[in-house]
């Protein structure tokens, strides 16, 4: 992983790694917007059958190496009472890259760009239907429908002065 850079969503830092020319953004600290204990939103969020869905379709869509029986297997626990889902458990049993876990000091759970959003509107609404505003960089969003579920890309342009 590249150097952290750090933006800031209504008042909220919220650090962006780079990962094989990706950003991932940290769910730990949206969830952090709403409690200290951000262990149980993103275990409630990673649980729901929804959730679910979404990261399978995910995945489908760009992760070649992506285990579809694995992850039948998990969507078919999902609703049960005694269902936990860890973004780790998922790492390791679908052979996911839209999700990083780390250990430790700087650690947290980070996911894609595209699935940030998703969490980010749903554990708290802090992106809006149309407009997105990341730190100074300005965002364009674009809604389309894709395989059946309506998505929002956004595609961040850097600046530069010269």
């Amino acid at each position: 992983m590249a150097k952290n850079r750090k933006i800031n969503v209504t008042g909220t830092e919220i650090t962006v790694v780079e990962n094989n020319q990706q950003d991932y953004i940290s769910l730990t600290d949206i969830a952090k917007h709403k409690t200290d204990d951000t262990s149980p939103v993103i275990g409630n969020w990673m649980r729901n059958l929804n959730t679910i869905e979404s990261l399978g379709i995910w995945e489908s869509l760009y992760n070649p190496d992506f285990k579809p029986l694995e992850f039948d297997g998990i969507r078919k626990q999902a609703g049960l009472n005694s269902f936990v889902l860890t973004a780790k458990r998922w790492i390791e049993a679908t052979n996911a890259i839209g999700i990083l876990s780390k250990a430790g000091r700087y650690g947290g759970t980070y996911t894609h760009k595209d699935i940030a959003f998703e969490f980010g509107s749903v554990v708290h609404r802090w992106l809006p239907p149309y407009t997105v505003a990341l730190g100074n960089s300005p965002a364009i969003v674009k809604k389309h429908w894709r395989f059946g579920v309506f998505q929002l890309s956004v595609r961040l342009s850097v600046l530069s002065s010269a």
